[in-house]
């Protein structure tokens, strides 16, 4: 079975801090919550989906610029995961 490097299958490519344990993802080397080091950590993927949108629209220009395909929609989610 081959996983996409983005599924859940496959585990997210997050951060946990050093001090407080928070996981967050997408990876930040800084904790959003103390503001201490994080290190790189896979997390499980798993959790509760809070709420979502699907941006519909590009933002304005500038200072946002087009990519070479155009705007594409894409959707955000807001996600407790199942590791902290």
């Amino acid at each position: 079975m081959t996983t996409h490097p983005r599924s859940p299958a496959a585990g997210l490519q997050g951060a946990r801090c050093r001090g407080c344990s928070v996981a967050v993802y997408p990876a930040d080397a800084a904790c959003p919550r103390c503001g201490g080091p994080a290190e790189s950590a896979v997390l499980s993927g798993a959790g509760t989906l809070w709420t979502w949108t699907v941006q519909r629209y590009a933002p304005k220009s500038p200072p946002y610029q087009p990519p070479p395909g155009g705007f594409e929609p894409f959707a955000v989610g807001y996600v407790e995961l199942a590791d902290g």
